[in-house]
């Protein structure tokens, strides 16, 4: 073949490629390279078309032959390159880019293509750095501005991601996914309302841009616009049927409409047809931390640690399942990629915060303190746009009064706002048609074995059936003694674990229950969209949450004149009941026939034992110097602590040993069976409260089982709860109001056991019926006020503080 028929050949070849005859133009190259092997134009462009037709490893095949032929062409070796990039072989290509780099600095699209290896390596330094190299030689290189913004993005550095985006626009670029770009910065820093807009101008330009109309859905169903969040989901997959991404959405939307069962079954078909795909793994994983099956999540999601692309939503949640499991250290590996992410940065910061309480990591402790207070202030400054609080946490902090009411009010406000559409179009009416008894109903994910129901369960049997109709609203499915106590002393027990926070406000308003009390506040599991859309006429706070609630769907809570003092009432947003002596109760609790001895957990038979079972997480620094204080007052003495693991154990050792203890004055016990953890309590001589979060149900498991409780009286409910407990049971001596009297108290009382004796002998009597352990007593004074707000609703008259006697 002559060097005119390899030209035209050729230029035919190139012809039929811009025709997109791809066939054709194979054919003629084949030719040409039949008669001229080493025609590097006709290699090149045969590499082109393999890798247009999809057939990567040919295209692999030829570009090698060629590179034998011509070992130092850029063209060919920048072609293969990109070609090990596409089928994720990303080591072989970044060896090439890293020789091309080095040689031909001068070129952008070198850098380009080692960007994009990059950031799918997820080595997003050194992408930024590639395409800032292209920009450099060329700065109008859009794609690389678009790249360098993702990038940014990717980095949580979103102003810097928004302005690169808004450069592109002010260029005059129309370009759909800028749009949906910017949006997305906008929906991550907290700007729905900016990023609503975005994304709608994204599908202006481009009416099947899957991605804005995914983050459409996302953002409309936020806001509780299901008919909107709908719309646009249904769009996207009319676009791509397929789209495991779409699909994984659909089913996590069917779940939170109430079709639970059918949701969970099709995120698992999912995973079978896409097990390397993470969506399917996320929502579901989503749906088992609703339900509290953290086991679960862990099963699901650690498959896919290894890969480095996890989504950030990815690492937060198996963050937060190793924290309930107890597994702290690969909690505070996955929580700590997440410190600059303005959605999951906070929460994930007070989760490490609080691990680091557990643990008894008392070294970290103001350093992590003044981090807290730092990021709760940016939340409050708007930085981290409206992401959830764990606002149950706040209680465990010496914050004043004026920061955690902020905190409450904006937490309250973001979960107001995102309600409201939903409540709107709900528009509840209640039956006020009086009836001979007022129907009560109490919410709780806790009905099981725990701290709240050990609490509140004779509740249901002392209730007065003349006047009051009971129900039990839970949250939570489960299977154990307490649960099927509950469900057998209420009249009515009613499982709402399965249904969606519409249909659960729609069974609760239809069943006509006139005063729904919600027993969990914030806490982990108690479902406040549910009363937030005010399914009853009157709603109220008892017990399980302590502080306010900043909620206007919450209109009364429970407190009394300990508690909540007339200076800290102003804090409170809802109207306060306040009950004489104490708002709490302690039903009654029985404990094991086993035997119990000091020797049996390691401690001497002849020392006087002060004991604090308390969380370890309510154990700071101050508390440990203060009961070290109190050990080398008393030198025939030891304490007696819960550990939660070993950790625990050796810090909090440690920490003593620094303020003078010997390791041997300081001895831990773990967990135990309910029964057999309140019979050891028998051997503690004089239990120590902690001070900005008292024991509530341990120091209440002490009292009953006749244990003196030194607590001191610090500024929030729940540092003063232990005090009311004491009020109630006039043992007004154990209270202390400050920590200097909390050690002269505590080494006086060793150093004479007459009263310690004389008190145990009371609290063995007081079990019979007298202030917290007087239950049918508090009953009848719930059910008073109970009567009294009803009342006041009848009549037309908004909630006011009541004083019931």
């Amino acid at each position: 073949m002559s060097k005119v028929s390899v030209r035209t050949y050729f230029d035919t070849a190139q012809a039929f490629l811009n025709e997109g005859k791809l066939k054709e133009s194979k054919n003629l190259l084949n030719e040409v390279l039949k008669a001229k092997p080493n025609h590097l134009p006709s290699l090149l462009m045969k590499g082109r078309i393999l890798s247009m037709e999809g057939k990567y490893k040919l295209a692999i095949e030829n570009n090698n032959q060629a590179l034998s032929i011509f070992p130092l062409d850029i063209n060919l070796r920048l072609q293969s390159g990109k070609l090990h990039l596409r089928i994720n072989e990303l080591k072989k290509a970044r060896v090439i880019f890293d020789s091309l780099e080095q040689e031909f600095p001068a070129i952008p699209q070198i850098h380009f293509q080692s960007a994009i290896c990059y950031r799918k390596l997820n080595r997003l330094a050194e992408a930024e750095s590639s395409y800032k190299k292209v920009l450099h030689v060329q700065p109008k290189h859009l794609q690389s501005v678009n790249n360098l913004a993702n990038i940014y993005q990717l980095s949580h550095r979103y102003e810097e991601a928004e302005s690169l985006y808004d450069t592109l626009i002010r260029s005059g670029i129309r370009d759909s996914m800028v749009y949906a770009n910017k949006a997305s910065v906008q929906f991550k820093k907290g700007n729905e309302n900016e990023a609503e807009k975005s994304f709608l101008e994204a599908i202006r330009l481009n009416n099947k841009n899957v991605l804005a109309l995914y983050n459409l859905s996302l953002i409309y169903y936020s806001s509780h616009k299901q008919e909107q969040s709908y719309k646009f989901l249904e769009m996207a997959l009319t676009i791509e049927p397929k789209n495991v991404k779409l699909l994984s959405l659909k089913a996590l939307f069917s779940y939170s409409n109430g079709e639970r069962k059918s949701a969970k079954q099709q995120l698992k078909t999912l995973l079978k047809e896409y097990p390397n795909e993470e969506e399917p793994h996320l929502k579901l994983a989503r749906i088992y931390v609703e339900e509290l099956r953290f086991e679960s999540v862990i099963q699901l999601l650690q498959p896919l640690k290894g890969n480095e692309l996890l989504s950030d939503e990815t690492h937060f949640l198996l963050g937060i399942a190793y924290d309930q499991l107890q597994l702290f250290s690969a909690a505070i590996d996955q929580l700590s990629k997440l410190a600059g992410h303005p959605k999951f940065a906070l929460r994930a910061l007070m989760t490490i915060q609080m691990i680091y309480s557990k643990c008894g990591e008392v070294d970290k402790y103001d350093e992590m303190m003044s981090r807290v207070i730092k990021a709760l202030n940016q939340f409050l400054e708007g930085s981290f746009g409206e992401v959830d609080v764990p606002v149950y946490n706040l209680a465990y902090y010496p914050f004043d009064h004026n920061l955690t009411t902020k905190i409450l009010k904006k937490h309250a406000s973001n979960f107001e706002r995102r309600i409201n559409p939903l409540k709107e179009e709900l528009n509840f009416s209640y039956n006020l048609i009086d009836s001979k008894r007022i129907k009560i109903g109490y919410l709780s994910p806790n009905f099981k074995v725990h701290p709240d129901s050990q609490l509140i369960k004779d509740f249901f049997k002392y209730h007065d059936r003349d006047r009051f109709e009971v129900y039990a609203f839970s949250l939570q499915k489960n299977d154990d003694d307490m649960y099927r106590f509950i469900e057998k002393e209420s009249d009515h027990f009613v499982d709402l674990s399965y249904c969606s926070a519409t249909e659960a406000a729609r069974n609760i308003n239809q069943l006509g229950v006139q005063i729904l009390t919600c027993l969990s506040g914030y806490n982990l599991g108690m479902r406040m969209d549910i009363p937030a859309l005010k399914p009853t006429p009157v709603q109220t706070m008892f017990m399980g949450y302590n502080e306010s609630t900043q909620a206007s769907w919450i209109d009364y809570v429970f407190g009394d004149c300990v508690t909540i003092t007339e200076e800290t009432r102003s804090f409170f947003s809802e109207s306060i009941i306040e009950l004489q002596t104490s708002y709490f109760s302690n039903s009654q609790m029985i404990p094991s026939n086993k035997n119990v001895s000091k020797e049996a957990y390691g401690i001497p038979h002849d020392v006087f034992v002060y004991g604090c079972l308390n969380h370890p997480r309510k154990i700071g620094p101050q508390i440990i110097q203060t009961w070290a204080e109190i050990l080398k007052k008393n030198s025939k003495s030891i304490l007696w602590l819960y550990r939660i693991n070993e950790f625990t154990e050796k810090n909090i050792k440690k920490a003593f040993v620094n303020f003078g203890i010997a390791e041997n004055r300081v001895i831990f016990c773990g967990k135990e069976p309910f029964r057999d953890h309140i019979k050891r309590l028998t051997l503690i001589d004089l239990f120590l409260d902690t001070p900005v979060y008292n024991g509530h149900t341990t120091c209440l498991e002490a009292l009953w089982m006749g244990i003196p409780v030194l607590t001191i009286k610090g500024n929030t409910v729940s540092s003063r709860l232990c005090a009311s407990f004491l009020t109630s049971l006039e043992l007004e001596q154990f209270i202390s109001d400050d920590l200097k009297a909390y050690i002269n108290k505590a080494v006086e009382f060793a150093k004479d056991l007459t009263i310690l004796n004389q008190t145990k002998e009371y609290l063995e009597k007081a079990k019979g019926g007298i202030g917290i352990f007087n239950v049918e007593g508090q009953v009848r004074k719930i059910e008073a006020a109970y009567e009294t707000i009803w009342e006041r609703y009848l009549k037309g008259l908004k909630p006011v503080h009541l004083k019931i006697p």
